[in-house]
């Protein structure tokens, strides 16, 4: 049984536009936890940018083909995105900066400094 959708597109791209918007502007949830915490320690740049860079992909596919609620969803998403990765290097240079006037190591130096219970290092002595 083959379930006929057609009457339903122009609802069913209501909803998933909307759905998109909402789903689009969830990275200001990481954004506020940085401001909130001052912390970007467990922040990943780098799934941000690649965040950031799929919305910019499909928001000039949905220009190439005219897709408005393509455009519209993927620019939110870029604005999204782009708040949370300034957001998270502005932490982390203020981190570092704060780090360096306390004379203390910046955050991933302190990650190097002690060995992970979890990762031993290779030259540690197995029971």
């Amino acid at each position: 049984m083959v379930i006929q959708l057609t009457p339903y597109a122009g609802l069913l791209g209501t909803v998933a536009t909307a759905w998109g918007a909402v789903g689009a502007a969830s990275s200001l949830l990481q954004a506020r936890k940085l401001v909130l915490t001052q912390s970007a320690e467990s922040t990943s740049l780098g799934f941000l940018a690649k965040y950031l860079g799929g919305y910019v992909a499909w928001a000039l596919y949905g220009m190439a083909i005219g897709s408005t609620p393509l455009i519209v969803v993927d620019l939110i998403g870029i604005c999204a995105s782009g708040v949370t990765v300034v957001t998270a290097l502005r932490v982390r240079h203020a981190t570092t900066r704060t780090n360096d006037h306390q004379g203390g190591a910046s955050p991933s130096a302190s990650h190097t400094a002690a060995p992970n219970a979890a990762y031993p290092s290779p030259n540690a002595t197995r029971p």
